[in-house]
């Protein structure tokens, strides 16, 4: 007589794989979500190493930190595509045809352009390619406070800058840059902390490191953006 599974017995066998399912599907997430992270750090160092690349190139200054307005210039990121191998079209932007993933776009931040599939129809076009090709927005601002209260045209040279290795020049944020009311200090709560509550940020001497959300909210943080100390 040939032998068949009850249906108890199958039953039992399906619940054992929904457990294991279970047990296993959040140690993939936690997985899949170092890797994400470790993309959008390796994104930063980038960003950091072409900052100080383009301040060799430009008497010790910084990159622009002015985001609001279609000045190709004032852009952050349109400074730092050459050295970062983006190409740029003849009108200053970045090329339309761009092929190559876009550095300030973190893995993990899935904000959407639009949901009603019109992404670019109400934008400039400085904040067109703020945004990544593939519908996410942007999620890196420079430090805007900074250039307010060292800086003049919103850029600042390294020279006037003390703790060059602790002063903040690039962060994940929802906006184009870190905003500031007329004393220099932030403005709303815009950072992201996209990875297990950490936010990577990219430091005036290059080199990047996350900062957890309650650290970051248990300090002196007009110190944290204006100077670094």
């Amino acid at each position: 007589m040939k032998k068949t599974f009850t249906l108890i017995e199958l039953l039992v066998v399906i619940a054992i794989i929904a457990i294991l399912a279970g047990m296993l599907l959040p140690a993939l997430n936690n997985a899949r979500e170092r890797g994400r992270t470790a993309k959008c750090m390796s994104n930063f160092k980038n960003m950091g190493l072409a900052t100080v690349s383009y301040t060799m190139d430009y008497d010790s200054y910084t990159p622009s930190a002015r985001n609001n307005d279609e000045v190709p210039t004032n852009w952050t990121y349109i400074n730092l595509a050459p050295y970062l191998g983006i190409p740029l079209g003849t009108n200053g932007w970045l090329a339309p045809d761009l092929s190559v993933e876009l550095p300030w776009s973190c893995p993990s931040d899935k904000r959407a352009l639009s949901a009603d599939g019109k992404k670019y129809s109400s934008m400039t076009t400085a904040q067109k390619w703020t945004y990544h090709r593939k519908g996410y927005k942007g999620s890196v601002a420079a430090n805007a406070v900074l250039m307010v209260n060292y800086g003049a045209g919103f850029r600042i040279r390294l020279s006037r800058v003390p703790h060059p290795s602790s002063t903040v020049f690039l962060v994940e944020n929802k906006e184009y840059s870190i905003r500031h009311d007329g004393d220099g200090q932030t403005v709303g709560d815009e950072m992201l902390f996209n990875h297990s509550k950490s936010c990577n940020i990219s430091y005036l001497d290059g080199h990047v490191s996350p900062i957890k959300q309650k650290d970051y909210e248990n300090r002196d943080n007009s110190k944290f953006w204006n100077h670094g100390k």
